[in-house]
């Protein structure tokens, strides 16, 4: 993970893979309760992906990167055990098409980019957990 020189909060703050942010993905779908998630597990926010047309929620295993990101980044530290009670993670698209994966706050509003994702990273991760919760795929 490469730490970028800061150009604002909506401009990438690192580069690098998905991969280092987050380990594992989880899908439930709406309807279905969803199990307490382990502390190093966040919320992840998805807009409507084209490739993607399922309903329910993500959770992500967050890595010792983005911890040390959050320590660096987060006035509220990098211990993962608080990220779900202070952040959650959220995919936003840009205007150009660009996908950025953000950090946003839950106690106040706003957030940043961390890091702008690849489509061929995302999408295969985000399918694979749908097919693991059991629900079939809209390609």
């Amino acid at each position: 993970m490469q730490k970028l020189e800061y150009q604002g909060r909506y401009r990438p703050a690192y580069a690098g893979d998905l991969s280092e942010l987050i380990s594992d993905v989880q899908f439930t779908p709406y309807g279905v309760n969803h199990p307490p998630m382990d502390t190093d597990w966040g919320y992840l926010h998805t807009f409507k992906l084209d490739q993607l047309d399922v309903k329910g929620w993500f959770h992500v295993a967050l890595t010792p990167v983005m911890s040390q990101i959050l320590d660096e980044r987060s006035i509220y530290g990098g211990d993962l055990k608080a990220f779900n009670h202070y952040h959650y993670l959220e995919l936003v698209k840009s205007q150009d098409g660009r996908i950025y994966l953000r950090l946003m706050f839950r106690t106040i509003i706003g957030g940043y980019n961390l890091m702008e994702v690849r489509e061929d990273e995302l999408i295969p991760m985000l399918e694979q957990a749908v097919k693991n919760a059991g629900v079939g795929v809209q390609s």
